[in-house]
């Protein structure tokens, strides 16, 4: 067992906070500045290596970081499931001055990527027990694809 996931401090980017929570001992991907994590870092080539397929997202900004990188890993093949009820956001300015408010942006950039990038479940035990459906769009190859994968 790796044993229990304490902060590290890091330099904050691009606003971000400066703790960042990993396994003691666990390796560290490349310094990202982007918020897709394979831009500019060396997190494809390590999956890459580990002979990983499926990747389980979860984090913040769900309409920033986890966004850009659940279509990252969409477009290099993965097949992506982001656990929404571990992802969270915050308000944001909108045209003429409104605020469109954190839950907002949540769903609506939950129902973005559950529409072709990948699944959303609320919690892991959808993953577990195989209760996840294919994004909208993908069709029932993709479907076939992305359970036959968490099966494997």
């Amino acid at each position: 067992m790796a044993g229990p996931v304490r902060p590290t401090t890091s330099t904050p980017t691009s606003g971000a906070s400066p703790i960042r929570w990993r396994r003691p001992g666990a390796s560290r991907s490349s310094a990202n500045q982007y918020p897709n994590s394979f831009v500019g870092t060396d997190l494809h080539d390590r999956l890459q290596k580990l002979g990983a397929t499926n990747l389980v997202l979860a984090g913040f900004m769900t309409h920033m970081c986890v966004n850009s990188t659940a279509r990252g890993a969409f477009n290099l093949g993965y097949a992506v499931t982001v656990v929404g009820g571990a992802t969270a956001t915050r308000a944001l300015p909108a045209a003429g001055g409104k605020v469109m408010p954190a839950q907002t942006v949540h769903d609506a950039s939950l129902a973005m990527i559950g529409d072709l990038f990948g699944v959303v479940v609320e919690t892991t035990a959808a993953i577990s027990t195989g209760e996840i459906e294919a994004p909208a769009c993908a069709g029932p190859s993709f479907g076939a694809w992305i359970s036959a994968s968490l099966a494997a």
